[in-house]
């Protein structure tokens, strides 16, 4: 996954940049929008999407689709920055995956940076000296550069107890975590974090529930590349494989090589007609 670093700080973000470029193997670009300074690079072999309406940007990190296809494909119907924008915050849901769109417009000199409906790509914010502030999907980057770099108790204990994405805290006092549903408005002179989405409970009947299952994974159908789905011992990685067996076109299944659990692919396998793809982890154990 392609990693970013936002900053007042031109010096920091050239800093931040090369740091970025030796992590990644990949020379990460800066691009500037006022004051506000955005670097961000490809992860090997895989780059991040920009996507220019005049003189806008949209970044987008991660993996993004809807109804129109993956990655680029996802601007088919989109001629303006301002109706992607308020598709992407619609309360109905159009976009899915597990993304960060970084959305710079030149016009206003300011950018928006909106996570995806459930928060699965981090992204980290803190102020800095000189009014200066510093966003991330990487925390240590945001710590460091922002000079925040002392422990927060509670949040040690908390990833100590593998809570590592609960709430707004991090590990580093003064570095926090957007919170859910909301998204980091930046202008030349200020960083607010506001909310983007609503969240509520939607009522539907089983008609409905079901299209709606339907209409989402018949958009992998666009996918032009192999998919796969995980198989475990869970009920729930049992039932994505087999709604998605009978609406995807080319869907296979994968599990690690255990015996326990190659028994029971085999016989979970039978009813459907998916290929099966093994994956063997070679474990080692270190004698102290």
């Amino acid at each position: 996954m392609s990693a970013y670093f936002i900053s007042t700080n031109l010096i920091k973000v050239k800093e931040a940049a090369k740091e970025l470029s030796e992590l990644y193997g990949k020379t990460a670009d800066i691009y500037n929008c006022g004051k506000i300074n955005i670097a961000i690079s490809a992860a090997y072999k895989n780059g991040y999407i920009l996507h220019s309406f005049g003189e806008n940007r949209i970044f987008i990190i991660g993996t993004i689709f809807n109804k129109d296809g993956f990655g680029q494909e996802i601007f088919t119907r989109f001629t303006c920055y301002e109706k992607f924008i308020t598709e992407l915050k619609n309360t109905e849901q159009k976009f899915f995956g597990h993304y960060v769109v970084i959305c710079m417009d030149v016009e206003n000199q300011s950018v928006e940076v909106i996570p995806d409906r459930m928060g699965l790509i981090n992204t980290y914010y803190a102020n800095g000296d000189k009014d200066d502030y510093y966003i991330s999907n990487d925390v240590l980057l945001v710590s460091k550069y922002s000079e925040n770099t002392l422990l927060y108790r509670q949040a040690v204990y908390e990833f100590v107890l593998l809570e590592a994405n609960v709430g707004v805290e991090t590990i580093f006092e003064n570095v926090f975590r957007i919170k859910l549903g909301n998204e980091l408005l930046l202008t030349n002179d200020m960083m607010q974090e506001k909310e983007v989405y609503k969240y509520f409970i939607e009522q539907m009947d089983r008609k409905t529930y079901l299209k709606r299952i339907t209409e989402y994974f018949s958009f992998f159908n666009n996918y032009k590349k192999r998919i796969a789905s995980d198989i475990s011992a869970g009920y729930d990685t049992r039932l994505i494989l087999s709604i998605a067996n009978e609406i995807v076109d080319k869907i296979k299944g994968f599990s690690a090589k255990m015996i326990a659990m190659e028994e029971l692919m085999k016989k979970y396998l039978k009813s459907l007609r998916t290929d099966y793809i093994l994956i063997v982890i070679l474990w080692s154990l270190m004698i102290m």
